[in-house]
C-alpha cells in the first residue's frame, strides 16, 4: 500500500496542471493508503476496511480506463506502467490481508509480500516519480499527445495514415520535388503570426485565425488588427452565438472570446485532445481526437453536455442545420450525426480512404478528402453510399494530398497540401485546373483550412506563416 501511495503522489503532481480536483483525489487516496499501511502493520482490527479501501481504488481505476470517471473532464485515460503497477500492488495487498489469519499460508506470503513491496516502493519513488510520470497522456502532450492513447496506438499500427499537423513523421518527404515552382502565384499573400491552422469568418467581414503556436489573430481588410496570446495550442476556431470559440489542445479546453476586444470570457474544460469544432442551431460541438468523443457546449451557459462516442481520431467536423458529419481519420471512416439540443445519435461508420482529413455537407451529399491516398469521395447523403471518387492530383500520387474542403454551394474547393494547390470540383464532377497558393515545400503533414469571404477564397499557409487569398474567377477553367 505504501508503494501504491507513492505512485498516487506522482499522479497527483502529473494531474495538477490538468484538473485540480483529480490531483486532490490522488493525494487523498495516497494519504489513506499510507495510514492504512501503518495500521495494518500493528493490528488486524481494520482488515475489512482496508480491503474495502483498496477495492474502491481499483474500481475507480477500472472505470477511468473503460468509460471514464463521471462528472470529470478527463475522459477515458490510457493504461500506463505506473497505474498498472499501483493496481497490482493493491491486488497483492487485498490477497495478503485476506489470508492473514491463515497461519500456514500467511508466513510465506508475508515474506514474499515484504520483499515485493520494498522493491516496488523504490520503483515508485524513482521510475514513477513526478518527473517520470510526465510521460502520462495528459502531460503537455509531448512528444505527441497521441503517443500513449488508443488512438495513438491505432496510428502507429497503420503506416498509410498521416494526421496533418499532429505528428512529426520524418518519412513524409513533402511535396513532389519534380514540380516546377510557380511564379507568380495565383494568390495574394498576407503575412500573419506563425503556424496559422484554422479560420473563421465573422458577419462584419473580419477573418479570425487560430495559430498552433499559441495565438489568435483578427484580420480586417487583409491586415491583422487584433492579436491575442493564448497559453496553449489552438486547433480550431468558430464565430457563432455572438462570440469567438477556440479549442486549445494543449490544455483540453475551449475558450470563449469577446469579438469586440479579444477578452477571454470563459475557459471551459473538455475531454482530452479537442481538435475540431462546429455549430448547430443550439450548440457548439467539439470532437476530441485522443478520447474519440463528440461533446456539446451550451453557448449561453458554457455547460458541457454528455459525451457521445465516435471513432478513432475524429479530426474534422461540419454541420448543416442540426446534422453533423464526423471524420474519423484513424478508423478510415466518417459518421453522420443527428442532434437535438445536447442529444446526439451517430450513424454506423461509413468507410472512406486513408488519412481522411476533412468533410463538407451539402443538401444532397457529403464530401470527404483523404490526405494519405490523395482522393476526394462524394457520398449520397440519404443512402450513405459512395457515388464518386476523384483522384485530385495524379502526379504526386500517393502522398499528402487533399487536406481541406470548402464549398460555395455549387462547387467543392479542395486544398491540396502536397503540391500546395487548390482545385474546384463542380457538382457534375468537372475538376478545374490546379491553382497554386505557395511555393514552400511541406516538410511534414500540416493542417490546412479554407473559407469564403466577399473577396473570394481564403486559406491558411501553415509553413509560410501567411494567409492566401484567391479570387473565384481563377477556377472557371477545367482540366482537359
Amino acid at each position: 500500500m505504501a508503494a501504491a501511495a507513492g505512485i498516487h503522489v506522482a499522479a497527483a503532481f502529473a494531474h495538477a496542471p490538468i484538473w485540480v480536483p483529480a490531483a486532490i483525489g490522488f493525494a487523498v487516496v495516497a494519504a489513506l493508503q499510507v495510514i492504512a499501511a501503518a495500521i495494518s502493520v500493528r493490528t488486524d482490527r481494520w482488515r475489512r476496511a482496508v480491503i474495502g479501501l483498496n477495492v474502491t481504488v481499483i474500481a475507480g481505476w477500472l472505470l477511468s480506463r473503460t468509460i471514464g470517471l463521471p462528472l470529470t473532464p478527463l475522459g477515458v485515460e490510457a493504461i500506463t506502467i505506473h497505474d498498472a503497477a499501483a493496481t497490482l500492488l493493491e491486488i497483492v495487498t487485498i490477497v495478503m490481508l485476506a489470508v492473514r489469519r491463515r497461519a500456514s499460508v500467511w508466513r510465506p506470503v508475508r515474506a514474499l509480500g515484504a520483499l515485493g513491496a520494498a522493491g516496488s516502493l523504490a520503483t515508485a519513488l524513482t521510475v514513477a516519480g513526478p518527473v517520470a510520470h510526465a510521460e502520462h497522456l495528459h502531460a503537455s502532450h509531448a512528444p505527441s499527445f497521441l503517443d500513449d492513447s488508443p488512438a495513438g496506438r491505432a496510428l502507429a499500427a497503420d503506416p498509410d495514415i498521416h494526421l496533418h499537423g499532429l505528428t512529426a513523421d520524418g518519412s513524409d518527404a513533402g511535396t513532389d520535388p519534380t514540380r516546377t515552382l510557380v511564379s507568380p502565384l495565383d494568390a495574394i499573400i498576407s503575412p500573419v503570426a506563425s503556424q496559422p491552422g484554422a479560420l473563421a469568418a465573422a458577419s462584419d467581414g473580419a477573418v479570425w485565425i487560430a495559430h498552433r503556436s499559441g495565438s489568435v489573430t483578427r484580420l480586417r481588410l487583409g491586415s491583422p488588427d487584433l492579436a491575442i496570446t493564448v497559453d496553449g495550442s489552438p486547433t480550431a476556431i468558430l464565430v457563432a452565438f455572438g462570440a469567438v470559440w477556440v479549442t486549445d489542445i494543449a490544455n483540453d479546453r475551449v475558450l470563449e472570446i469577446d469579438p469586440r476586444d479579444g477578452a477571454v470570457r470563459r475557459s471551459i474544460p473538455v475531454a482530452t485532445g479537442p481538435i475540431a469544432m462546429t455549430a448547430t442551431s443550439e450548440r457548439i460541438w467539439i470532437s476530441t481526437i485522443t478520447d474519440g468523443w463528440l461533446q456539446p457546449i451550451d453557448p449561453a451557459t458554457g455547460v458541457v453536455g454528455p459525451r457521445v462516442a465516435v471513432g478513432f481520431g475524429p479530426i474534422a467536423l461540419d454541420a448543416d442545420g442540426d446534422a453533423l458529419v464526423v471524420v474519423n481519420a484513424l478508423d478510415r471512416s466518417v459518421q453522420l450525426v443527428s442532434t437535438v439540443g445536447d442529444r446526439a445519435r451517430a450513424s454506423a461508420p461509413i468507410p472512406v480512404g486513408a488519412g481522411a482529413s476533412d468533410a463538407v455537407l451539402t443538401s444532397e451529399a457529403f464530401w470527404v478528402s483523404n490526405a494519405s491516398d490523395g482522393t476526394v469521395q462524394r457520398f449520397d447523403r440519404s443512402t450513405r453510399t459512395l457515388l464518386e471518387t476523384y483522384l485530385v492530383d495524379p502526379v504526386t500520387q500517393p502522398g499528402l494530398g487533399p487536406s481541406a474542403l470548402v464549398t460555395d454551394g455549387s462547387r467543392i474547393f479542395v486544398v491540396n497540401n502536397q503540391d500546395r494547390s487548390v482545385r474546384a470540383i463542380s457538382i457534375d464532377g468537372t475538376v478545374s485546373e490546379p491553382r497554386f497558393f505557395s511555393n514552400l515545400r511541406a516538410s511534414t503533414p500540416t493542417r490546412q483550412d479554407a473559407l469564403f469571404t466577399d473577396t473570394g477564397l481564403v486559406l491558411t499557409d501553415f509553413e509560410g506563416a501567411a494567409i492566401a487569398r484567391m479570387p473565384i474567377s481563377l477556377f472557371e477553367g477545367t482540366d482537359p
